[in-house]
């Protein structure tokens, strides 16, 4: 298998150069068992702060737009290098000007199984 750190190094770059910082929030594990690993025991979210993240507005909801199909405003595609989590649809973005993101599919591009970027949907 090839290695794609390069992709990956230009990935984070591109982010990093057009990006905005964001907090990445995954919501309460709630497990009837305490003494599992995946309860995390402090009963609050886990933040994981200052990702890059850079938005563009979403060309498939302009599109149905433009058809005159109803479509939730402010949908936009996100675009996130590599990060040492695995992001879930249960997650949510929180924004640099403090706005919220939900959201609604995660496209991994990984050739070899190595992430290199993930192309999020979401609705703010």
């Amino acid at each position: 298998m090839a290695v794609y750190t390069r992709q990956v190094a230009s990935a984070k770059r591109m982010i990093a150069k057009y990006g905005q910082f964001c907090n990445w929030v995954k919501p309460i594990v709630e497990v009837d068992d305490p003494d599992s690993p995946w309860n995390n025991g402090a009963g609050e979210p886990t933040t994981y702060e200052k990702i890059k993240i850079v938005f563009f507005p979403n060309p498939k909801h302009s599109l149905a737009r433009a058809q005159g199909g109803e479509v939730q405003v402010g949908a936009s595609l996100a675009y996130m290098a590599a990060v040492n989590f695995v992001p879930s649809l249960e997650d949510t973005i929180i924004k640099a000007d403090g706005s919220h993101a939900t959201i609604v599919a995660i496209d991994k591009i990984a050739p070899n199984g190595e992430p290199i970027l993930f192309i999020i949907e979401c609705n703010e």
